[in-house]
């Protein structure tokens, strides 16, 4: 199962099911790379596109839902930190 769709602003969370990290990171790319040949910023202004992601641990039975949007919106906000337009998987070190 793959849902995708508007949680705040501008603002999007997309769970794609039976994915590897590489899978997960390059679907990441692909997005950014997507939206940067749209040209949908003014010439002259920019465009960056940060993201976060974490996995889901099926061995902890039913998640924590609220805890995963924290985890990637903490993976977001480093990106946005460390100068944006990046791809971070969370790490439970960010909370620090």
């Amino acid at each position: 199962m793959t849902y995708s769709g508007p949680v705040w602003g501008d603002e999007f969370v997309m769970v794609l099911s039976n994915t590897s990290g590489i899978g997960t990171a390059l679907m990441a790319r692909c997005i950014q790379e997507k939206a940067a040949s749209l040209g949908l910023v003014p010439k002259g202004d920019t465009q960056t596109i940060s993201i976060g992601m974490t996995f889901l641990n099926n061995n902890r039975g039913e998640e924590d839902l609220n805890q995963l949007y924290q985890q990637v919106d903490t993976a977001m906000y480093r990106c946005k930190k460390e100068g944006r337009n990046c791809r971070l998987f969370y790490a439970p070190s960010m909370d620090e």
